[in-house]
């Protein structure tokens, strides 16, 4: 039976009972954006009634939509990338440190002290760039029979690349060194992720296989049969792995058969940071919340279905905020989950154009990326 969840709505100051809207307050991207005011504590549970508009980012000349980002890992820094640049900003000051030419890259990321930036290219080539100027310093073949698959350990500088020969390679970003090579399938990769704690590598492939690898030794620990995955998820605990489906989820504890959840899609799945949750959904018929431990269903989340549906947990997981592009942004309180009741508030963000939200690491700042290419930028001033 399906559990539709009832709101109880979260008091907060900066969601309460809306004023008129003026075009200022909206601070839609064509107006001049406010002075930067900078996060200075996390957000939590206990002030999260005090979260405000902190600042706006600006796109460039050229209005597009920022396809993939990277936090920095101190989180005081954003780098994104369109159709035509590579950019980065301050997130401290909101000031852009640079724009330049994206090559062909479709993913990026940050070295572990934060130096470089590695951006993959769709022929396999990983550009190197450095964090400061934006200068291409160096590249390196990642993998001649790239699949477009890659997965990224931010704490070790590991990037693993999927082939259409079934193929993983691991490499050691800074020292620019392939770790292995991993007959991993018998056909093109589809899915890759990292474990948390760097020892495990999930792949799917065409093969319609799920594997668990011990990467560095290449050693296959467990297996399963999966046809048709979209993505591939670790739980905190690096012990369950998610396998995104078209209408569902399978939660696989290598030890035991999976266990498939009836999440209505897999464009959003995500485990909350203290492993508590699984968040699960598609476009069309929303956002599920799951016990992840034990795989039982808590609700089905209310106005999250529609184009651009996009979640991120706060770090601490007693929090998590929502977008529907073209319906609006929610955060919703995650500490006071009954069977038939949470707590959620309206953020009356300005546009309801956001498609993607992240969380910072530490929590301070929550980013909400517009459809023509502003970031507005919420925290604790």
């Amino acid at each position: 039976m399906r559990h539709i969840l009832l709101l109880f709505v979260l008091a907060l100051a900066a969601c309460g009972t809306p004023a008129p809207v003026t075009p200022e307050a909206r601070n839609a991207p064509t107006l001049t954006a406010p002075a930067w005011v900078t996060g200075n504590q996390p957000i939590t549970l206990e002030n999260v009634d005090s979260i405000r508009y902190l600042g706006r980012i600006d796109p460039p000349d050229v209005v597009a939509t920022w396809f993939d980002a990277a936090l920095s890992p101190d989180s005081t820094a954003l780098a994104a990338i369109n159709i035509d640049q590579l950019a980065q900003w301050n997130l401290l000051t909101g000031e852009t440190l640079f724009y330049t030419g994206r090559g062909e890259a479709v993913r990026v990321f940050y070295s572990p002290d934060k130096t470089e930036m590695y951006g993959v290219e769709t022929s396999g080539r990983v550009a190197i760039y450095n964090a400061l100027t934006g200068q291409q310093i160096n590249q390196f073949s990642g993998h001649s029979a790239f699949s477009g698959v890659a997965a990224y350990d931010a704490n070790a500088g590991l990037l693993a690349l999927g082939g259409t020969d079934g193929t993983i390679r691991v490499w050691n970003t800074l020292e620019r060194q392939a770790q292995v090579t991993i007959n991993a399938h018998s056909g093109r990769i589809n899915t890759l992720a990292f474990a948390p704690n760097g020892v495990y590598i999930a792949s799917t492939a065409a093969d319609g296989r799920a594997r668990l690898w011990d990467w560095q030794p290449r050693t296959l620990l467990a297996e399963t049969d999966a046809a048709e995955i979209l993505r591939t998820s670790f739980a905190p605990d690096s012990a369950t792995i998610a396998l995104g489906m078209g209408t569902s989820v399978a939660l696989w504890t290598p030890d035991a058969a999976p266990v498939t959840l009836d999440t209505r899609g897999s464009d959003v799945m995500q485990f909350s940071g203290d492993g508590r949750y699984l968040l699960a959904g598609s476009r069309s018929d929303g956002l599920t919340l799951w016990n992840a431990p034990d795989a039982t269903l808590i609700g089905i989340m209310p106005d999250t279905a529609g184009d651009g549906v996009a979640a991120a947990f706060s770090p601490d997981g007693a929090l998590l905020i929502t977008s529907t592009l073209n319906r609006g942004v929610y955060l919703w309180n995650l500490n006071e989950v009954t069977g038939t009741q949470l707590s959620q508030a309206p953020l009356d963000v300005g546009t309801r154009q956001i498609y993607d939200v992240r969380w910072t690491d530490d929590a301070r700042l929550i980013l909400l990326f517009d459809a023509v290419g502003a970031i507005y930028v919420w925290g604790i001033p």
